[in-house]
Formats: structure tokens, C-alpha cells, sequence
């Protein structure tokens, strides 16, 4: 079930029925689990943010194995080290500066206004992989429906529909900038639009799906159901355990799609990497890394640190202290430099991507 054991490439799965139901249509059993137990990610708060880190090292680490093979790293230096690099000490210095103007407007100005930027970037990622899994499926499946379908559902949900259930959290984070007063607004009535929102968006999409083929694939029924479902019960249940189960669903396929390639690459025979092209033997490297980063983030108050990256500042604390410019500055590089990479090792359409592209489909 965790291993990519099926060589032949499926015509339906990405990698079998097993292997998929656990790893992307995880949104269902995760519902179940988080439900049955009463958990909220803050209950599992040490297990969530190793996940977490894990999932923002796997494209990281993916790119640079699997890049190395092809020598694109090497050609495109730019492209692949200093880029990324660039935006990962952009925060480290930029917060640097502001910690150290302590008291200061421009400090917290700068603090909701990077919380936003994150928070903006995250959505587009996570409506990134949506559009992404949906392709790969409708490619698979030889499902006909344009794209522009998998798009309006996909950046819909991410952009638009998932942000409004917890709407107040970014009135605040505007409100914190100054420039603008806002009231909060989340009400039941915002919350049944969602609910009706994303129900109609999974039925329309199932319908262009046997309007254009005539047919309807099970493996994009799943997953378009999946992400319906989870947006509308978070609405439903206003962020307690759906929206904690849309943020290890994303986590869990990231992790899951990464060990994939990496297993199933095929590897030159005169790399010293030939013998570790291996699922467990990735799955271990980026848990201990993740591990390694947790254990520096145990040092501070993880709560308080987690608040501060969503925008939730306790200003008298944070005037106190000034060392947290550091974690802080580190966990929104990690996330830049994992937006990055990701979108390094899935733009299909990229030549030195033909590799990774065949993992998916036959031809």
C-alpha cells in the first residue's frame, strides 16, 4: 500500500487502487480518523509539523536527486540553485531587520503583510496540485474534458471557496496592515453558499466529464468528490477537523507523489545514486531531516511560533523576543524554496521533465 510496487503503468490509477486510496484520496479516511478521535491539528501538533516538514523537503530533495541524474542542474544553475536560494534568504533578511526595530509599526506592518503573501502563495500551491492530480487523471482515464473545467474547479475551491471558511482570519490579518477597517462577516449564510458552491462544482465537473467522454472515471469521481467534500464540511464544521484534513490531505499526497518519482525514475547506471533509488530510502531521508528541523523548532514555543506564522501576533511577546526573527525567517524559506521546486518537478511541459512525465503515463 505505501510502496509503488506496480510496474505497469495503470489506465485508470496512478499507481494502483491501494496505493492511490491511501496516498491521494487520503481526504476520506483522514475525515474519518480526525472525526472518530475528536482531533483538531492543534491536538497533533508535534505529528502534524513533522508531516508538514516533510512535505515542504520531499520536491526539495526530489529535484535534486532526480536532477542530478539528467545534469539539468549543472546547465540550468540559475534556474535551479540560485533562484531558489535567492528567495530563501530574502525572509532571513528581511526579518532580521524588522526584529530589530522593536516597537516599531513597520515591524508588524511588514509581519501581516508577509503572513498574507504566505498566505496567498499557499492557496495557489494547493490549487496547483488540484489542477495537477485532475490532469494527470483525465490524461490516464482519456477523459476529453477541457482543462479550463479543471481549472475554474480547482482555483475555485483553493482561491475562493476554501479561504472563506475562515474568512475572519484574513480580516484580520487586513485589519492588522492598518490601511483598512473591516468587520467580520463569517455567518451561517456564507457558510451554506460554500456548502452549495462546491456541491455544484463537483456535479458540474462530473457532468462536463460525460457530456465531453461519454464516460465518467472513477479515479477523477474520487478525487473531485474528495475535495468537494472536504471544502463544504469545512465550511459545515467552520475549521476544526475537515480543515485539518485538507491540510494533511495536501501534505500526505505531496509526500506520497515524491517517494513515487524517486522510486520509479530510471536511473543512469554510472551514478553513485543508483543503488538507493529507493521509495523507503527517500521516505527515511526527508523524515529525518524533518525530524532534525523539528527538533530546532522545539526549542520555542511551537504554538506561539505557529500563531505568528498565520498572522496571529501577540505584539508584547513578540517585542520580547527578538530571536524568533530566525525560525520564523526559516520556515517561510522552506515554504518558498517548496513552492519553487515543486513546480520544478511537475511542469510536465519542461523537456528535462520527460522522465518524471513517463512515471505517470505510458507514453
Amino acid at each position: 500500500m505505501l510502496k509503488p510496487v506496480n510496474k505497469k503503468k495503470s489506465d485508470l490509477w496512478i499507481e494502483s487502487v491501494s496505493w492511490d486510496l491511501f496516498w491521494i484520496f487520503n481526504g476520506f479516511w483522514l475525515v474519518l480518523i480526525l472525526y472518530f478521535f475528536n482531533l483538531k491539528l492543534n491536538q497533533i501538533i508535534y505529528f502534524s509539523e513533522v508531516l508538514s516538514t516533510m512535505h515542504l523537503i520531499a520536491p526539495i530533495m526530489g529535484c535534486f536527486f532526480i536532477f542530478r541524474l539528467t545534469k539539468y542542474i549543472k546547465k540550468n544553475k540559475f534556474r535551479y540553485v540560485i533562484w531558489p536560494i535567492f528567495w530563501s534568504i530574502v525572509p532571513a533578511v528581511i526579518f532580521f531587520i524588522i526584529f530589530k526595530l522593536s516597537q516599531s509599526v513597520l515591524k508588524y506592518n511588514v509581519l501581516y503583510l508577509s503572513a498574507i503573501i504566505y498566505l496567498l502563495w499557499t492557496h495557489i500551491h494547493g490549487a496547483g496540485q488540484h489542477f495537477g492530480l485532475l490532469s494527470i487523471y483525465r490524461i490516464k482515464s482519456n477523459v476529453t474534458t477541457p482543462k479550463i473545467v479543471d481549472q475554474f474547479f480547482s482555483y475555485g475551491h483553493h482561491i475562493i471557496l476554501i479561504p472563506l471558511c475562515y474568512g475572519n482570519h484574513w480580516i484580520r490579518l487586513i485589519n492588522g496592515l492598518g490601511l483598512v477597517k473591516i468587520d467580520y462577516f463569517f455567518s451561517s449564510e456564507i457558510s451554506k453558499f460554500i456548502i452549495i458552491a462546491s456541491l455544484v462544482s463537483v456535479a458540474t465537473v462530473i457532468a462536463c466529464d460525460f457530456y465531453f467522454s461519454k464516460k465518467i472515471s472513477v479515479s477523477r469521481f474520487l478525487y473531485i468528490l474528495m475535495v468537494g467534500l472536504l471544502t463544504a464540511m469545512s465550511a459545515y464544521y467552520f475549521q476544526l477537523y475537515f480543515w485539518s484534513a485538507i491540510m494533511l490531505s495536501h501534505w500526505m499526497i505531496e509526500i506520497g507523489l515524491t517517494s513515487k518519482v524517486f522510486n520509479d525514475i530510471p536511473n543512469e547506471n554510472s551514478s553513485p545514486l543508483k543503488y538507493v533509488n529507493n521509495f523507503y530510502i527517500f521516505f527515511a531521508v526527508i523524515f529525518l531531516i524533518s525530524i532534525c528541523i523539528y527538533l530546532y523548532f522545539k526549542n520555542f514555543n511551537i504554538h506561539f511560533l505557529l500563531n505568528n506564522l498565520r498572522g496571529v501576533f501577540d505584539h508584547k511577546e513578540l517585542d520580547q523576543q527578538s530571536d524568533l526573527w530566525l525560525p520564523i525567517s526559516l520556515y517561510y524559506s522552506l515554504n518558498f524554496m517548496h513552492f519553487i521546486y515543486d513546480r520544478y518537478l511537475y511542469a510536465f511541459n519542461r523537456s528535462e521533465n520527460l522522465n518524471i512525465r513517463n512515471v505517470f503515463f505510458k507514453n
